[in-house]
């Protein structure tokens, strides 16, 4: 969940953001935690386990999702780091 929630934000990011920083790190976050499923899925595989993992944002990080939708620049720079 939390991979899909930093995935989610960081492609906020990249349209909301004010600065060029931001955005470089929201396509980091996007990067990092792309991978960091992958090789999770990998792991459990690996393991014999077969872990459901989830398709869609919880309530929680939906809400924080949409908080960021609602904000531009400055402020969302400020919000999303």
């Amino acid at each position: 969940m939390s991979d899909m929630y930093e995935i989610a934000a960081a492609r906020v990011a990249l349209e909301r953001a004010d600065g060029t920083p931001t955005r470089q790190f929201a396509q980091m976050m996007i990067d990092d935690h792309t991978k960091s499923t992958e090789a999770l899925k990998q792991a459990a595989a690996q393991a014999g386990q077969n872990l459901a993992m989830p398709e869609t944002l919880d309530a929680e990080h939906r809400a924080q999702v949409d908080i960021l939708k609602s904000m531009s620049g400055p402020d969302f720079d400020r919000e999303y780091l």
